[in-house]
């Protein structure tokens, strides 16, 4: 080669060596609803991008069973209660005197609710509670009034249910009363009995009672309670050195036999009386009729399941309640069943395809 050539050679190597080399791409992650700036690095104008909104929540979808081994079924005419989706859910309902049967497990826990009545409705009942259908004497001296929620303590057994009273505000001993008894004695909601009927209640004022009495379930019986440090009761029938007593309790009247010595006629006792709630109704306009039987789900909390069936003819309001969760397919419904009251934070859906069937059909 000739020398002016390999020198020129050498100059244009140099001359590409020293040249700048282009800058690599700058990579910038996207979060979902975020603006990102990227700039270039050569002073060009710097560019806004929007990334795509994330997608709505996805929503769990459960399903609601009867419990396999069932100690009772107990039905109602007017059962009232709280609902859920599951065991410890949020509760999507309140039922106010609706007829229904309660299917309460062996083992004890969540129960499950059948409610009739222009819906055909399923769901969990997370607390489940039962009532006396008759008045009886729990340990032989404690009588729960009519509107007494019994404590549950599980295991059960088929047939037969383990149920208890707290009655520590009255007595030293026991202070709950535990007792096994059978379904027929039971029901699921408030029963209408008088307890202070059946124990006889003296209408005379209650006096005082020696603190720490022992009461008999009979003037020469055994010995089935204590009382506690300042008991007073209405005091009714002597039997030799023997009164009957009727004490009142919180949710029980309990009944028995005293020693004539420890009542204190010197004194005078209070009574007090209870007040009750009213609800009002909601009246409908404008309601939809289906020929056909329609699937109903209830959503809240991010779950969702199906929770009964709205019959032929009964009609539905669509709703414009608003909610944060995913109801994609679905259509937001008010029923006119005025035992249901669903809670604020939850939604009941139809499915849209079974809708827009009804809606096609009604127009021929």
């Amino acid at each position: 080669m000739h020398p002016n050539n390999r020198l020129l050679l050498a100059f244009l190597l140099a001359s590409a060596c020293a040249a700048p080399r282009p800058e690599a791409a700058v990579v910038a992650e996207v979060r979902p609803g975020a603006m990102v700036e990227t700039a270039m690095r050569d002073g060009g104008q710097a560019v806004g991008v929007v990334a795509p909104e994330s997608p709505e929540p996805a929503v769990k979808t459960l399903v609601i069973e009867r419990p396999e081994n069932v100690a009772c079924a107990l039905s109602a005419e007017r059962w009232e209660g709280a609902l859920q989706l599951r065991d410890g859910g949020a509760t999507f309902a309140t039922v106010r005197a609706g007829k229904g049967t309660l299917h309460l497990p062996v083992e004890g826990g969540a129960a499950v609710i059948d409610l009739t009545g222009g819906l055909e409705l399923t769901a969990v009942v997370s607390a489940p509670s039962v009532h006396l259908a008759r008045p009886m004497a729990l340990g032989d001296f404690a009588v729960p009034l009519a509107e007494t929620a019994l404590e549950l303590a599980a295991p059960h057994e088929a047939g037969r249910m383990n149920v208890g009273l707290d009655v520590s505000d009255l007595f030293d001993a026991p202070r709950s009363v535990r007792q096994v008894v059978p379904c027929s004695a039971l029901q699921p909601s408030k029963a209408s009995y008088d307890a202070r009927a059946f124990v006889r209640q003296p209408t005379r004022d209650p006096v005082g009672l020696v603190p720490f009495t022992e009461l008999r379930s009979a003037p020469q019986g055994p010995v089935v309670a204590r009382l506690g440090k300042s008991p007073q009761a209405r005091v009714g029938a002597a039997s030799g050195a023997s009164r009957h007593v009727v004490l009142q309790g919180r949710g029980y009247v309990a009944s028995g036999w005293v020693p004539s010595a420890a009542v204190d006629f010197s004194s005078l006792g209070m009574a007090s009386g209870v007040g009750r709630l009213g609800y009002r109704t909601r009246e409908y306009t404008r309601t939809s009729i289906c020929s056909d039987p329609l699937r109903v789900w209830a959503q809240i909390g991010g779950e969702r399941a199906i929770i009964g069936v709205l019959p032929s003819g009964v009609g539905y309001v669509t709703s414009h309640k608003e909610t944060r969760e995913n109801t994609a397919g679905f259509v937001s419904v008010e029923l006119t069943t005025s035992w249901l009251h669903v809670d604020d934070r939850a939604v009941l859906l139809l499915d849209s395809l079974d809708v827009a069937r009804c809606q096609a059909r009604s127009k021929k």
